[in-house]
Parts: C-alpha cells; sequence; structure tokens
C-alpha cells in the first residue's frame, strides 16, 4: 500500500504544482509524502497533525461540527491545507495556490487516497 499510495501523492503534486504532497496521521506520524526529505518529514507530520487536532478541538468546545473542515496557513509566498482523510489521517499540501484552489485540491486529493486505502485492504 506504502508504494501506491507515494505514487499517488507524487501524482497530485504533479498535477497541481504542488511542493509538499502527505498524508500524515492525526497522531503526528507521517504515513507518505511527496517533496519532504527525510530530516524533516518527522516535525512537519507532528505539528501540522497538531493545528489540525487544535482547530478540531475549537470547533468541538464551541459546539459545531468539524467535518469536512480544511485548515489553511496563509503566506505571501505559498499556502498549507490541511483535511481530515479518515478518523486516523490527514492529508497536507503546500503550494503557490490561492486558498480557494488548494482546498479544492485537498478534498478532490483526500478522494484519491482514500480510494488508495480502500482498494489495499
Amino acid at each position: 500500500m506504502l508504494e501506491s499510495l507515494k505514487e499517488t501523492l507524487m501524482k497530485i503534486a504533479d498535477e497541481n504544482g504542488l511542493s509538499i504532497c502527505a498524508v500524515v496521521s492525526k497522531n503526528g506520524i507521517p504515513i507518505a509524502w511527496h517533496g519532504l526529505d527525510d530530516g524533516s518529514k518527522e516535525t512537519f507530520a507532528t505539528l501540522t497533525a497538531t493545528v489540525l487536532g487544535a482547530t478540531e478541538v475549537v470547533y468541538s468546545s464551541l459546539g459545531m461540527e468539524s467535518d469536512s473542515l480544511i485548515v489553511n496557513s496563509v503566506s505571501a509566498e505559498n499556502n498549507i491545507a490541511m483535511m481530515e482523510i479518515n478518523r486516523k489521517s490527514m492529508i497536507v499540501l503546500l503550494g503557490k495556490k490561492d486558498t480557494t484552489e488548494l482546498n479544492e485540491i485537498a478534498a478532490e486529493a483526500a478522494g484519491r487516497v482514500k480510494e488508495v486505502f480502500e482498494n489495499e485492504r
């Protein structure tokens, strides 16, 4: 499954001009990635999982649903989108895209990764 997942992430990144495309466990463990080196993958996974998890806690404490939540970090150079794939994992994308486009890519990418997970059972 890991090779299929890495291939899917590479395709998503290449098709959309993304610098990073990664699947991370919601407790911060890198599962598969494209565009990250081995030295930064652990930190990237831990911090992005923390951001998504903290945002989910904020929504929950306000009594709001966090289904299909996409968390964005915006800068002048790159934007990051983080989105839950399932209860245990999330997709994280980084690229020079506006947030609307990056969010659309994240939703489509999450669907493609779910297919890989389901086909590899």
